[in-house]
């Protein structure tokens, strides 16, 4: 069965190749991927395709990407959302100026695919939803309520906290280092450096199940696939 691809990202970097690895893991996470190298590409699919989202490569070689973006903002107001992104470190006086102009998030980015898929989602949710709820036996997270249920049973988190459970559940074989999980939530890596992560992770453990996440030392967090058949 082929599944319907609800969101479409347009891609404009100089160099495409880095991407390859990526794309088949978009799409396989309902994600439809356009990759071009230069603006008269961009600009043709920009217009035809109409991508629900852009990623334009901060220091592109062809044009001036914060004046690029604030064009964007102007031609299509909020109907595209526009990311920046650039291999770290990025300044903050380029974030100030990125977000200035009207960009909707700027990014740190190793094109690793687990980070980027659950940023997308989390930002185009915004504009429609990917998926009302994920089911997993008796736990469901909805993500339009941001409502957490085990076994019928609603469950309150803060929002930072849901959306770590939600980005963990989204890609249950992947480990998240501290690192990637600061920069999909909070779009600030420095904040690997405290021990927000930690609290979290011990917040929803204590609301729901000190099953639910893995701890992989010197590694990171993983949601436990096996948490509810080992608690019945």
């Amino acid at each position: 069965m082929k599944h319907k691809l609800p969101y479409s990202i347009l891609i404009l970097d100089q160099e495409p190749v880095r991407f390859f690895k990526t794309i088949p893991y978009l799409q396989e996470h309902f994600f439809k991927v356009l990759l071009v190298d230069t603006i008269s590409a961009f600009e043709l699919h920009l217009l035809h395709d109409k991508p629900d989202a852009v990623l334009i490569r901060l220091d592109f070689a062809q044009t001036d990407a914060i004046s690029y973006t604030q064009d964007l903002k102007k031609r299509f107001d909020n109907d595209i959302k526009i990311i920046l992104f650039k291999d770290p470190p990025i300044e903050d006086y380029a974030v100030e100026l990125a977000l200035q102009s009207g960009a909707d998030g700027v990014i740190h980015f190793q094109y690793k695919a687990a980070i980027l898929t659950p940023f997308m989602r989390n930002l185009l949710r915004r504009k429609k939803s990917l998926q009302d709820q994920l089911k997993i036996s008796d736990f469901i997270i909805d993500d339009e309520r941001f409502e957490v249920r085990f076994k019928n049973i609603p469950i309150v988190l803060p929002k930072k906290e849901f959306n770590l459970l939600k980005i963990l559940m989204d890609n249950p074989d992947h480990i998240f280092t501290k690192e990637e999980l600061s920069e999909v939530i909070w779009n600030d890596i420095r904040i690997a450096q405290k021990r927000t992560i930690d609290v979290h992770v011990y917040n929803i453990r204590k609301a729901i199940h000190k099953l639910i996440i893995k701890s992989y030392k010197g590694k990171g967090y993983r949601y436990n696939q096996n948490f509810l058949s080992v608690i019945k």
